[in-house]
């Protein structure tokens, strides 16, 4: 349902058809997962939603991908099921095929150790094996029950190494000496629709400043029919990761990003806004008193949150241009940043793919 899901499955089947040519593989899927080789029954492109008013308008939309779900299923009678994030449709889908006593794998398990811990219910009754991506989830799983292997980070891996023919990296150097700052107002529509303008407003601020500084605001593909101008000191790119691999700073929408930015040692200050009535319903929910990955991962505020009415463009610009102002500060940012990612990379994983193996063997049996 998420575009990050889509890469994480494109990748998955990817390894799993080089390993066994002849498997088949069906499902919802995005561009990666169908280049991967899977037969999509529905695309993914309109299914990215955040909050209670977002579900209620794509309600019909989802219902019918529920149905559609069900059928291919219940025709299909798969060996195993791999659910990919996506959790509030997810867990209603899971709990619909239980009953077909096809053994289900859930990567990427639902965060029930920051909010809706009551899904951790869902998760035993009727998902079989967690494959989760932080290692401290592992332990956290097994004690509610469940069972659960670290696979590693799918971000874990990537490194601060630019891509040979970045043609954004060769544009920043006709402008030497200068610190970039890069804007990733996030990938989904209604993200995009609030934080845009005010990052936008942020830079112009940051700008008036220091007149020397540099922009890159990356835009989601799946975002492209949004039209932007941007002025001349503000470069624009779909590459949201070689955005952050450009940039001094990041100014991002808390989500994935924030954690890439980690992975990547850049410096970051979180934003988000929603509607009043999904904020609310947030801190009904929310258990973890951060919103953002790496202050939630470090459990400590090791980069700055601003949220809802905090989420000014004049508090975003101060507390950046603190980060380029204070060498010290920054300097600690990074060394808290690599603390985190150290942890993902440095803990034992099994592989993705054998786990799911695992999967396909246990039907057998149940066959």
């Amino acid at each position: 349902g998420e575009p990050s899901g889509d890469i994480h499955g494109g990748a998955l089947v990817q390894r799993l058809k080089a390993q066994h040519p002849e498997m088949q593989c069906v499902g919802c899927g995005g561009d990666h997962m169908i280049t991967a080789g899977v037969r999509c029954f529905a695309h993914i492109k309109k299914l990215a939603v955040m909050g209670f008013i977002d579900i209620i308008m794509r309600l019909p939309q989802l219902m019918c991908l529920l149905i559609q779900s069900l059928y291919h299923a219940h025709r299909h009678r798969p060996c195993a099921i791999v659910l990919i994030d996506y959790p509030g449709f997810n867990l209603l889908f899971a709990r619909c095929v239980k009953h077909l006593n096809i053994p289900i794998l859930y990567y990427i398990a639902p965060k029930v150790w920051a909010s809706r811990p009551r899904r951790i219910q869902t998760l035993k009754r009727c998902v079989d094996h967690l494959a989760v991506i932080f290692p401290f989830e592992v332990q956290f799983f097994q004690d509610q029950g469940c069972t659960a292997t670290y696979v590693g980070n799918p971000l874990s891996e990537i490194t601060g190494t630019p891509a040979t023919d970045s043609t954004l990296r060769e544009r920043l150097k006709a402008h030497p000496g200068t610190k970039t700052i890069a804007l990733l107002p996030g990938s989904r529509r209604s993200e995009w629709q609030r934080l845009y303008p005010l990052m936008m407003e942020s830079a112009q601020q940051l700008r008036a400043h220091t007149p020397n500084l540099r922009f890159i605001l990356a835009q989601h593909p799946n975002l492209s029919d949004f039209k932007v101008k941007t002025p001349d000191h503000v470069l624009h790119t779909h590459d949201a990761r070689e955005a952050i691999r450009c940039a001094d700073l990041v100014l991002v929408a808390s989500g994935t990003a924030t954690l890439e930015a980690t992975v990547l040692n850049t410096p970051m200050v979180v934003t988000y806004q929603t509607s009043r009535f999904n904020a609310w319903l947030a801190k009904k929910i929310l258990i973890s008193k951060y919103v953002s990955l790496p202050n939630i991962l470090a459990h400590q505020a090791i980069v700055p949150e601003y949220l809802q009415s905090d989420a000014t463009a004049s508090q975003l610009a101060q507390a950046l241009q603190h980060l380029l102002d204070d060498p010290q500060a920054y300097a600690a940012t990074q060394k808290a940043l690599k603390h985190v990612a150290t942890q993902l990379k440095d803990h034992p994983i099994t592989p993705l793919e054998t786990l799911v193996t695992q999967c396909l063997s246990a039907r057998t049996q149940i066959i």
